[in-house]
């Protein structure tokens, strides 16, 4: 999608909401998010470099959320972190790695689109939803583990 045409839609949330994900970002999409969203640099830099801590942080116009997904890799559980910036009208996320759980979200919004009643609230909703809810088979995976390693001990 062109910038062109991110920003139109942005100026046209108010009328529908609007939903950007941002994958792996890129300079580019930096300066996207502080000069013409106009997001606070602090933010940026919170993206930027990651390993953040779980937050929300509010600003005049928008809520600025850290949220972590858990997932197995290679025996071992990795932390995914999501940012969202939370607007009246708007919902923008940012991610480095691919995130499953918004791409399923994205299809089923796109094929349901009264899914999310026009609201971006209630997509804020469903997006930290899905990304909570995708924790708890490796936290159940977890606790097989301990269970065994309990038995093994006793």
């Amino acid at each position: 999608m062109r910038v062109e045409d991110i920003v139109r839609c942005f100026d046209e949330a108010h009328e529908s909401g609007f939903w950007l994900d941002i994958e792996a970002p890129e300079e580019a999409d930096y300066e996207l998010l502080e000069k013409t969203f106009k997001f606070h640099p602090l933010t940026i830099e919170d993206i930027r470099h990651q390993n953040q801590r779980p937050k929300v942080d509010e600003y005049p116009e928008y809520n600025f959320t850290v949220i972590f997904v858990a997932v197995w890799e290679n025996d071992e559980i990795a932390l995914r972190e999501h940012h969202l910036y939370v607007g009246a009208h708007y919902l923008i996320t940012v991610h480095q790695e691919p995130s499953t759980q918004l791409k399923e979200l994205a299809e089923r919004v796109h094929k349901s689109p009264e899914l999310t009643h026009g609201k971006p609230a209630f997509l804020t909703y469903l997006a930290i939803d899905a990304l909570v809810d995708a924790t708890f088979p490796v936290l159940e995976n977890l606790d097989d583990e301990v269970d065994k390693l309990e038995d093994e001990s006793f």
